[in-house]
This record gives structure tokens, sequence and C-alpha cells, in this order.
């Protein structure tokens, strides 16, 4: 079984691979981030938020690999997780820090 270096290697000195429009890939992971940054910062919990961001996170990755084993892509990965990461954090930070949210009597 080869290993994914080789795999990779074979695959760029063969010239089957094709750069994907970064501009279009992070636009789309900008929106998602943000959108599930603005999740764990207005709903009551975080927590389905952060699961939905971690999960996303994980399916991004893992549809990465498939993607340039039988297509030849070449999908960005660090920078988009680490702005997810890093987005993740902060928004953490910021709901820490913010008054909890007043009580609506019915």
């Amino acid at each position: 079984m080869k290993s994914l270096q080789s795999n990779t290697l074979k695959i760029v000195l063969d010239g089957k691979y094709r750069l994907e429009d970064r501009r279009l890939v992070l636009a789309a992971v900008v929106l998602s981030v943000g959108l599930a940054l603005a999740a764990a910062l207005l709903r009551p919990r975080a927590g389905p938020a952060v699961a939905g961001l971690a999960a996303a996170a994980a399916l991004y990755t893992g549809l990465s690999f498939p993607a340039f084993w039988w297509g030849g892509w070449i999908l960005p990965v660090s920078f988009p997780l680490l702005l997810a990461l890093s987005g993740l954090s902060l928004a953490l930070l910021v709901r820490r820090r913010l008054p909890p949210a007043p009580e609506v009597s019915s």
C-alpha cells in the first residue's frame, strides 16, 4: 500500500494535479466559519455550534484527501482550519466576557 507522501509525490511529478481557485474555497470557508461563530455567540448554549464547527472542519479535512487522490485537486487545508480555530477561540473569549442575556418573563 502506498503511503500518502509517495502518492502525493507521484501525482505532483506526473503533473496530474489542479490547483483550485483558492479565493472561492476561502470565501466559502470564511462564510461558513462566520455563520458558525455567530451561532456560538448568539445561541443560549455554545455547545452545538462548537460541535457543528468541529464536525465541519473534520469533514472538510476528510474530503480534501479523496479530492486529491481521485481528482488531483489541491485544496487549502491549514489556513481554513487555523481560521476556524482562531475564530472559535475569539468567539468563546468574547462570549465569556459578555454579560449574561436578560431573561424575558412571559
